[in-house]
């Protein structure tokens, strides 16, 4: 329960201690922003509150226990209705529900959307089901737990959920930090087209229903190959997070079925746009409208560099045919021979101080690629990125080299990420054995 923290005795720890018909809660005045201890237990007495023991330790009033009497909360579960169609026609469902009883209020109970049937994963393993149900009546038991002063939490549960991901954004330290902003973006986004208000939605607010929705709307987007997926994932790190720091008791992420989230696509299912050398020998005989960007682009089929290491890319990086160079994204470290075609990119600039290519905004180099393509009749979606795709494709079909190599070339740490692109060659090879003659 989020509102507990640990106090000066150590048998009681973080936990309550029952007794009859309630708790004995250990409860830190200075967690809610009160200076002294005194005013904190007396407003808690106020409220019908029954302080039973102060710990003292070198004359620091530090910790408190409060007597809160409480419901009894209990998880169940119960034969729903049967299957009507589908492949589990005639099976039972069974529905988890929660059972409240106290002798003031008497009993009643809450159906849950959780479910599961007999022999089937449709909505999930039965112990992975039964876990997130029993997440949620935890989460209930502490709501009537501090129902009797939730003025105690209010600070916590109002924390606004965009402004969380933003000091979220801003402290994180890993490579993937753009991936995070890309995807706070879109969940804007998606809130704003659904009528969501940004400045008032509170962490508590984050719901299954507000989580399916942001899967949908990923899903139908614009948005193609991995991408829908790993913006998925990184909202999930962030609610993630907000569990981990007891913000939330539920992740809402857990309690969607498989096919409501973003699923991640196989290896085979992936679409990287690419470009053959026979499209790449056509773009060099169009004009681009900015030389800096089609010298870039060229550059990165012939070296797998992407935008990022490009923007930083000057002289200091090539020692003699080689070029040596720190990945952005994971700050992995490059070191290939520049391949004839790279070398003959640069033997244009005659200028060695500075940055090599002056390139304009991430916006306006993929405008510039799109209008240029559609110059040279490409019917394909090309994005600077796809020139690091089309590097990989040929070292793998043009060149037959070994996943490995290529990895080490990408600046892949693993061949896991490698083995995406072999559905390019394998696809090119299925076109060239279809356009051998026939007798």
């Amino acid at each position: 329960m989020f509102l507990w923290s640990v106090g000066s005795i150590p048998t009681l720890g973080t936990n309550p201690r029952h007794f009859v018909g309630g708790y004995f809660i250990p409860i830190h005045y200075k967690t809610y922003g009160f200076a002294d201890l005194l005013e904190f237990s007396e407003l808690l007495k106020t409220l019908g509150l029954w302080i039973r023991f102060y710990s003292i330790s070198d004359c620091f009033v530090s910790t408190l226990l409060v007597q809160i009497r409480t419901m009894n909360v209990a998880l169940r579960e119960r034969k729903g209705k049967k299957r009507t169609k589908g492949n589990h026609k005639g099976k039972q469902v069974i529905v988890f529900y929660l059972d409240y009883y106290s002798k003031e209020e008497g009993r009643f109970t809450e159906t849950l959307p959780i479910k599961y049937i007999p022999g089937s994963t449709e909505y999930g393993d039965y112990s992975k089901q039964k876990a997130i149900a029993n997440q949620i009546r935890i989460q209930r038991e502490s709501e009537l737990l501090y129902r009797e002063f939730s003025f105690l939490k209010e600070r916590k549960e109002s924390i606004n959920f965009i402004e969380y991901f933003n000091d979220f954004v801003e402290n994180y330290q890993k490579g993937d930090l753009r991936m995070f902003k890309a995807t706070k973006s879109i969940l804007v986004d998606y809130m704003c087209h659904n009528g969501f208000d940004i400045r008032k939605h509170r962490i508590k607010d984050i719901s299954p229903d507000f989580c399916r929705g942001f899967a949908n709307y990923l899903k139908n987007s614009h948005l193609t190959g991995e991408t829908p997926y790993n913006y998925f994932s990184k909202f999930n790190s962030v609610l993630i997070s907000l569990k981990q720091k007891e913000l939330l008791q539920v992740n809402p992420v857990e309690m969607l079925r498989p096919n409501e989230k973003v699923k991640r696509l196989k290896n085979h299912e992936l679409t990287k746009q690419i470009l053959t050398i026979e499209e790449l020998r056509i773009l060099q005989q169009t004009p681009c409208g900015n030389s800096n960007v089609s010298d870039a682009f060229f550059f990165a089929c012939f070296t797998g560099l992407g935008l990022a290491e490009l923007r930083q890319l000057d002289w200091t990086y090539i020692i003699g045919d080689c070029i040596s160079i720190r990945r952005q994204k994971t700050n992995t470290l490059i070191q290939n021979t520049l391949p004839k075609s790279a070398l003959n990119i640069l033997s244009n600039y005659k200028e060695k101080d500075g940055l090599i290519f002056k390139l304009p905004s991430t916006n306006s180099v993929n405008k510039t690629i799109k209008r240029w393509i559609a110059r040279a009749k490409i019917k394909k979606h090309i994005t600077f990125y796809c020139a690091r795709h089309t590097f990989a494709v040929m070292l793998l079909s043009e060149s037959q080299t070994n996943l490995k190599t290529v990895a080490d070339c990408l600046g892949h740490t693993t061949t896991a990420h490698t083995l995406k692109y072999l559905n390019h060659v394998n696809e090119l090879k299925v076109n060239a054995l279809n356009k051998l003659p026939c007798l």
